[in-house]
């Protein structure tokens, strides 16, 4: 049997018992890493981090605008650009963090969907309590827990972050109007 083959049997078993809360994840999709023969192949660190690609086009882009600096005008727009920069990472970090939000959320909801599926799988002994019975209701139990601590962790992490982006934001501002102010006074002695 191919992997193909595998994959479309895993994604029938899967959409055959479903509860409301899993209609979403009913369907599995394309993980972002490879994942073949039971292991999941996980990419380079550096190969597609857009932090790591951002960050080294900031540094070709400043090596090639160094000759410039002379005027105050320049020192403020190096400053814009660096502000720019600053707000552009925080919010490749907010994307970055709301993907693994969205990953491991997903993750936690097939899981739940396959404790369900154990459950449905028994038929009319679904209302049997024994010790399998109570692992799984216990695995359902963890698995709302994950999920629970997953949302607070995201909304914490979300929140330093909206914090940053708010003041970088803020100092952006001031900037310009720094520059309007300097700008303005230049143009009329």
């Amino acid at each position: 049997m191919t992997v193909d083959k595998m994959e479309r049997k895993r994604s029938t078993e899967m959409e055959r018992y479903y509860v409301y809360g899993c209609r979403e994840y009913g369907v599995l999709r394309t993980a972002p890493d490879s994942y073949s023969y039971g292991l999941y192949g996980v990419s380079g660190p550096t190969y597609g981090n857009p932090l790591v690609e951002y960050a080294a086009g900031a540094i070709e882009k400043q090596g090639a605008n160094s000759a410039n600096q002379g005027s105050i005008d320049d020192i403020f727009e190096d400053r814009l650009d660096l502000i720019r920069s600053k707000i552009d990472l925080i919010l490749i970090q907010l994307e970055q963090r709301k993907n693994i939000h969205h990953e491991v959320t997903y993750r936690i909801e097939r899981d739940c969907c396959r404790a369900y599926d154990l459950l449905f799988a028994w038929g009319t002994e679904i209302y049997r309590v024994d010790r399998d019975r109570l692992k799984i209701e216990r695995m359902k139990f963890d698995l709302e827990q994950q999920k629970r601590r997953e949302r607070t962790d995201y909304f914490n992490d979300t929140s330093l972050l909206n914090r940053e982006l708010r003041e970088a934001l803020i100092q952006y501002q001031e900037e310009v109007q720094k520059n309007r102010m300097i700008s303005g006074m230049e143009v009329s002695p």
